[in-house]
């Protein structure tokens, strides 16, 4: 959808609404679809990506972003696996605190 379609008072708002259900990594969009009854009657209807909020390590610094859960699978797969090789070290559990 062009902004030049939107009003100029809805521009914003319309732009903030799309760039929500984009997902970070893989830039995942809504999909335009039809739901299709039993008698064939078709309505238009989105499909939209399922994305969740993850915290990332990025450049050593934890970044909150929305991610959806495809890449949100590989991510875990794949620091699973590091870890199980030893190429990263497993957080240490917090010890609880000694009782005076």
């Amino acid at each position: 959808m062009a902004t030049k379609d939107i009003p100029r008072y809805n521009r914003r708002r319309a732009q903030k609404k799309a760039l929500a259900a984009i997902g970070v990594t893989t830039e995942k969009r809504p999909a335009a679809g039809q739901n299709v009854s039993h008698a064939q009657n078709t309505t238009k209807r989105l499909f939209k990506p399922n994305l969740q909020k993850a915290k990332i390590l990025i450049d050593g610094r934890q970044v909150s972003v929305r991610v959806d859960t495809r890449t949100l699978r590989s991510l875990t797969k794949a620091i699973k696996k590091r870890a199980a090789t030893g190429a990263v070290k497993k957080p240490a559990a917090k010890k609880p605190a000694a009782k005076k």
